[in-house]
């Protein structure tokens, strides 16, 4: 099982240790990266540290602004990808092969859309994946959406993706996410405007037929009429300099993973989530 939040951080396991920088400008102002070296003990020791980028990187992309690890893969976020629609976002999967970290496969959202800020946040356990667009919304709304890809035969698809049923305006649906078999753990973080709110967590059970259970949640909020327009004074096209503004119609391409209906899932419960800081 691998998991983690918005921030990236180092990932280890037997033979790696994934440093992620999406930040870096290899390819442009935070077009990002991933730095991959092997452990002390790993039979690849011998083979100096790599710089891994996605296919079809450019500007703004923050690749590896998420990133995790199952199955001797490595999955990485770039949350700001331009396939589709402007920060739509995609997610990298990378195999070792010949010596090298190459990419196999590129998965995107169903359906690209402005703002959705797909690879967010990734957790992988054996052959599944879930992915956060915790963007999605009208207008960039933030109320959120889960997908979850599984592979088969080597091939990724979408078998399901989750919204939230609390109040859009209140919770951003996505910001963490925690996969272990067929347990999936979403966190559902307040808007900035409701003070002392802390988060809440959804679980799901994948199954194989879908079907959903409805929970009521009453979630607290001192100004719910706020508005919810989200605050983008530190996105990173407004940090960079704006002749490196970039285009988001010039890049394309469709994901390896197929929407095929499949499995489901069935909503288990839903529990207060720790303290917000």
């Amino acid at each position: 099982m691998s998991q983690n939040k918005f921030d990236s951080c180092i990932t280890h396991t037997a033979d790696w240790a994934f440093f992620p920088d999406h930040s870096a400008d290899f390819l442009g102002p935070y077009s990002g990266c991933v730095f991959a070296k092997p452990q002390p003990a790993s039979p690849w020791v011998d083979l100096p540290p790599q710089r891994i980028t996605g296919d079809y990187g450019g500007p703004f992309d923050l690749f590896g602004h998420s990133i995790a690890t199952s199955n001797g893969r490595l999955f990485v976020g770039a949350p700001l990808q331009d396939l589709g629609a402007q920060d739509s976002g995609s997610v990298h999967v990378f195999s070792f092969i010949d010596r090298s970290w190459r990419e196999e496969a590129l998965l995107l959202p169903d359906v690209a859309r402005t703002c959705l800020w797909f690879g967010s946040t990734l957790a992988a356990d054996g052959d599944r994946l879930a992915v956060s667009a915790p963007s999605a919304g009208d207008h960039c709304g933030n109320s959120g959406e889960v997908y979850v890809f599984e592979c088969e035969a080597g091939d990724w698809m979408l078998i399901e993706k989750k919204t939230s049923s609390l109040p859009a305006a209140l919770y951003s649906f996505g910001s963490e996410l925690d996969l272990e078999g067929d347990r999936l753990s979403v966190t559902s973080r307040p808007r900035p405007f409701c003070s002392g709110g802390n988060p809440i967590v959804a679980e799901y059970r994948i199954t194989d037929a879908r079907r959903s259970v409805r929970t009521d949640i009453t979630a607290s909020c001192d100004d719910p009429e706020t508005s919810t327009a989200p605050d983008t004074s530190h996105h990173p096209r407004n940090a960079a300099p704006s002749e490196s503004n970039r285009s988001a119609s010039g890049k394309t391409k469709s994901s390896r993973a197929r929407s095929e209906g499949g499995l489901g899932s069935t909503e288990l419960n839903w529990r207060p989530g720790p303290p917000a800081c």
